[in-house]
């Protein structure tokens, strides 16, 4: 449909240059075409030629046989059989646009040195429907030494087969290509009458006007969604506005149009953009459908922070449509335009393994963000620390994953980062260490040390100290040990594990910091607690904390006698 308008229209672009060509006056002696030099010109100087021979120009015989080769000059007589011939297979086998035969420019190009016109070269199918054997014989030009192009000899030695088996089919060789403006678009000018124009107009008119009330009047009625509150809703309504315009537009436009008298190509045409607009409005439908379904799961997952679900209809959201669009636009070259949809999948297939070569990252992106998927090292929310940032998961795309960092910026990272580096995800942490160092001074005695390390004892395992840091007394109880002997103090090093919560619901597992309010900043206001403790327990025991003291002695030198005995 769309290959024969525009075959059409090319073909009457190139009577409409030769119209205003300074030269198109042709003769049989000053011929358009005379040259060998490619496939295009062989073929229609040879039938240019034999044209003014059966108009009684028997002098541009040595035109035509030339394009035979040395035949022409060793049997001149059995020559002009073959080229009579040759001529009459040639009226029989279907016209030659010139532009559709390999010219000086491709041959060059592609390296060509034989060709083969029928049955390659030619829309032959009829000719075999219309016969009731298959004809015999091909006919090919063959490139010599010196670059010119003949007809072959293989071809001439078949000739009389080939004729004799052809003969049945009346010559179908004319120029037809020259009446392709006319012969599409004259039916059309002269049978429609005034008020089948005027209706077409008043159909196209009357489309666009009802599109665009329908786009104001869906987005008034989105509006009106989002007052009450149903934003989510409202984004859909406001998208579907567009492909409901569209399917109005077409139906008002297939209204008027039917009111032209449209034949071949054109009436083809009209029910094909009818039904490309159609598809592009039914798959639109489509995809802002996919997308109602996904924003209401991923929002009502969000609610229910099921932010692993709510990761899952993000990626999953993302594929399904890339996948619909896929579909429908396969749907559209079968259906529309007639396409077989396999050969152009087998081409894609082809052309999506060279792009995959030159898109190995992107390619990779996509692999990220289903192994982050699928083994889950962090959830949207996760506070992660990643390349020396700390911050927390916004987004998760196909090709990247956005991060709010606690200085405020948002970091963009390519998922392929995240399979090939290593990533510490602080929310999935169930505990944190706390340390705390004391300092004694050196007056203290080995049963002051005693005393201080009991009593840290006391406040690290009693109330509120252990019950508020969720300590694991049997598992994992405090640390208290004296550890060094500084320049000016004595070291006592205290460890302590601050859980985030009692144990998970199942009680084989600890909850961890994205399940609970328990967090770093929690984590700082039980230190403060602990620090708290100790100020009070020691203060009350009268046990001192060093201070850094440094002794300066002072000696009298010589210089310094003297002056003292001035």
């Amino acid at each position: 449909m769309f290959r024969d308008l525009l075959e059409s229209l090319e073909s009457g672009g190139r009577v409409l240059i030769e119209m205003v060509r300074p030269s198109e006056i042709t003769t049989a002696d000053n011929p358009r075409w005379n040259s060998l030099e490619s496939p295009r010109h062989t073929v229609q100087t040879f039938m240019e030629t034999m044209h003014y021979i059966e108009q009684g120009h028997g002098e541009v015989w040595p035109r035509a046989l030339a394009t035979l080769g040395k035949v022409n000059t060793e049997q001149p007589g059995l020559a002009r059989r073959r080229a009579r011939e040759l001529y009459e297979v040639l009226l029989r086998v279907g016209s030659f646009d010139p532009f559709s035969l390999p010219g000086a420019t491709d041959v060059q190009r592609s390296g060509m040195t034989r060709y083969e016109v029928f049955p390659r070269g030619v829309d032959h199918g009829w000719v075999w429907e219309s016969l009731d054997e298959p004809p015999e014989g091909t006919v090919s030009l063959v490139r010599g030494r010196n670059g010119s192009w003949t007809f072959s000899n293989d071809t001439q030695q078949g000739l009389t087969a080939l004729y004799e088996s052809l003969a049945p089919l009346p010559p179908k060789y004319d120029k037809t290509h020259e009446k392709a403006y006319v012969s599409v678009f004259d039916p059309t000018v002269s049978d429609t009458t005034w008020w089948g124009w005027l209706a077409a107009a008043g159909g196209l008119v009357v489309g666009i006007v009802l599109a665009i009330v329908v786009r104001k009047l869906g987005v008034r009625f989105a509006d009106g969604l989002v007052a009450r509150g149903l934003s989510v809703t409202a984004s859909v309504v406001r998208g579907l506005t567009m492909p409901s315009a569209l399917i109005v537009f077409a139906a008002c436009l297939a209204t008027g149009l039917a009111f032209l008298s449209l034949t071949g190509v054109l009436d083809q045409l009209r029910w094909g953009v009818l039904e490309l607009v159609v598809f592009v409005a039914a798959g639109w439908f489509a995809v802002e459908l996919v997308d109602f379904i996904f924003v209401r799961y991923k929002t009502r997952a969000r609610n229910k922070e099921q932010k692993l679900n709510t990761m899952a209809a993000e990626i999953a959201h993302r594929l399904l449509k890339i996948g619909l669009v896929v579909a429908l636009a396969a749907m559209t070259l079968q259906s529309v335009f007639g396409l077989d949809v396999a050969p152009v999948v087998a081409g894609i297939g082809v052309l999506g393994l060279a792009m995959g070569l030159a898109a190995q990252d992107s390619i990779k992106n996509v692999f990220g963000a289903l192994m982050i998927f699928f083994y889950r090292p962090f959830v949207l929310g996760d506070l992660v620390k990643f390349e020396g940032e700390l911050g927390h998961i916004m987004e998760l795309g196909t090709q990247s994953t956005q991060i709010q960092l606690l200085t405020g910026e948002r970091l963009t990272v390519p998922n392929m980062k995240f399979v090939a580096n290593s990533i510490e995800n602080l929310s999935a942490r169930a505990f944190l260490r706390g340390e705390v160092d004391i300092a004694l001074g050196y007056s203290c005695s080995r049963e002051d040390v005693k005393r201080a390390m009991e009593l840290l004892r006391d406040i690290m395992h009693g109330d509120p100290v252990a019950s508020e840091g969720y300590f694991r007394l049997d598992q994992r109880p405090p640390q208290i040990h004296f550890t060094d002997f500084a320049a000016d103090v004595l070291t006592i090093k205290v460890y302590y594990w601050y859980f985030m919560g009692e144990a998970g619901d199942d009680k084989e597992r600890d909850l961890i910091e994205r399940e609970v309010e328990r967090d770093w900043w929690t984590f700082l206001a039980h230190r403060t607690l602990v620090h708290e403790e100790i100020l009070e327990r020691f203060g009350e025991a009268g046990i001192e904390f060093a201070f850094p003291t440094q002794t300066v002695e002072l000696q009298m030198g010589a210089g310094a006698e003297r002056l003292a005995a001035q």
